[in-house]
């Protein structure tokens, strides 16, 4: 872009859920670090009831006042007060500024450089019922694709698939079925189980005799031990 030119900042976002008193804030800054321009919505006295969704919130500057260079541009949104931030990209776009006029320096004197610097425009779009299908049924897509790629590689075997399917089967819930604590202690209660086969390894001097000798008196306890 050229030096004086129009320049429009885009924020877009997505909510996942209603957030009062939202401000949104850039900052430009050259190959140096140091901040150019610095502008958030509370400056000029707006805060966003953000709905949960999708928006977009625009400050377009009628003419970038600066030389020759690199810019990069940082982007956050925070709360009114500023304790919490929601989102914050130190480098959430590039642009280089060109001029070809006579002027030397950083700013470019004839840029026509207004107070206040931006305008600012903000696209606050509620979530809809078909958004959120949407997104599952993308989702959904994407699940289904992965799994016929594993199918087609050899990586999911049919006998694994049938063992999920029966596993997903004998531990979930049935539908209409509200099961209560006692129902899920006595699932968990069934799929327990201790493994008698004690190891005897041991880098101790005399662990390993002491170790034989539980594994002995375990197997035996389990040998008599009712079963359920």
């Amino acid at each position: 872009m050229q030096s004086g030119d129009p320049l429009t900042i885009h924020i877009a976002y997505e909510a996942s859920q209603p957030t009062d008193g939202v401000v949104f804030m850039f900052e430009i800054r050259d190959v140096k670090e140091q901040v150019m321009i610095q502008w958030d919505s509370q400056i000029i006295g707006q805060s966003f009831d953000v709905p949960a969704g999708h928006g977009q919130v625009d400050f377009t500057c009628d003419a970038f006042p600066f030389l020759d260079g690199a810019y990069s541009v940082v982007a956050g949104i925070r709360n009114h007060s500023g304790g919490v931030t929601y989102d914050y990209r130190e480098l959430a776009a590039r642009f280089e500024v060109m001029h070809t006029g006579r002027s030397t320096g950083v700013v470019n004197v004839h840029s026509g450089w207004a107070q206040p610097p931006c305008r600012m425009s903000a696209t606050l779009e509620p979530a809809s019922d078909s958004d959120e299908d949407a997104y599952l049924a993308r989702v959904l897509s994407e699940i289904e694709a992965e799994v016929r790629a594993k199918r087609a590689s050899g990586e999911l075997p049919a006998r694994v698939e049938r063992e999920l399917d029966e596993l997903f089967l004998e531990f979930s819930p049935s539908p209409g079925a509200r099961p209560g604590l006692h129902d899920a202690l006595r699932m968990v209660d069934a799929a327990t189980f201790i493994d008698p086969v004690v190891p005897v390894g041991s880098a101790k001097s005399g662990g390993a005799v002491v170790k034989k000798g539980l594994r002995s008196l375990s197997l035996c306890t389990s040998a008599t031990s009712p079963t359920r």
